[in-house]
């Protein structure tokens, strides 16, 4: 909290808010400048506000400076992020992209950094969010998942392949950038699915499709007009059985 030119100045995890004194009545005017406390970078308890003239403020924070002109957000200097997936879901908006970056925000205006362990160098290639989980895969073979923003977490995996799309339908399966195609119960032990009739042509993205066929089918696409369709991997069983003279008896 700090005042200036006799307005009062709140500092809150999300958002700036001034209050200016009203000339005729003892209420005061409320403006709200939707700019987080990550956007600011700057020392709680030690900031610096002035008055620019009647409607643009200048707030100085540890990457220069921000100008808050009617609640409309101007940041110097300006910083530019590589994002190469975003989901939207009743929790809000979240972004990855290139070195770990992760980006959340809840009405897709201010978006805050969110931090996950372990993901730092690694390029976050796809995000999904499916059967009430969010996946993320990227560069190293890695992988994260959660059921919230606040609960995603870095898996350890056995593969070391950059992964360019992922889905989850109670298993979770992948697709790296050489088209290989990977299947895991766990998000941390993953086989190699054998993909009959590609050629030459590399595999690039996957999807599950519930309307397809009556459970559901994974179709990948790739290059040379690649189109493969196929069955949920977990709704196929292998059954042994004992034979007497070609008669089934058990």
């Amino acid at each position: 909290m700090c005042t200036n030119d006799k307005n009062l100045w709140l500092f809150g995890d999300n958002s700036i808010i001034k209050l200016e004194k009203n000339q005729f009545s003892d209420e005061f005017i409320v403006e709200k400048f939707p700019v987080s406390q990550s956007l600011r970078s700057g020392l709680i308890g030690f900031e610096n506000i002035i008055s620019l003239d009647n409607s643009s403020h200048l707030l100085g924070s540890s990457q220069g400076y921000i100008v808050l002109n009617h609640g409309i957000t101007q940041s110097k200097p300006e910083i530019n992020l590589s994002i190469n997936s975003v989901v939207a879901t009743n929790e809000g908006i979240i972004a990855v992209g290139n070195n770990g970056t992760v980006l959340t925000s809840p009405n897709g205006q201010i978006y805050s950094s969110l931090g996950i362990a372990g993901l730092a160098g690694f390029n976050l290639n796809k995000i999904i969010h499916s059967n009430g989980k969010y996946v993320i895969c990227g560069s190293g073979g890695v992988i994260a998942t959660g059921d919230r923003f606040s609960t995603i977490s870095k898996v350890t995996t056995n593969l070391t392949t950059e992964l360019v799309s992922v889905d989850y339908q109670d298993i979770y399966v992948a697709l790296d950038v050489n088209g290989d195609l990977y299947y895991s119960f766990d998000a941390a032990t993953w086989i190699q699915r054998d993909v009959a009739n590609v050629g030459s042509n590399t595999l690039k993205d996957l999807s599950f499709v519930p309307e397809y066929g009556k459970d559901g089918r994974y179709i990948v696409i790739g290059s040379g007009s690649t189109v493969i369709v196929s069955d949920q991997v977990f709704n196929r069983a292998t059954v042994e059985t004992s034979q007497t003279s070609g008669i089934v008896t058990s």
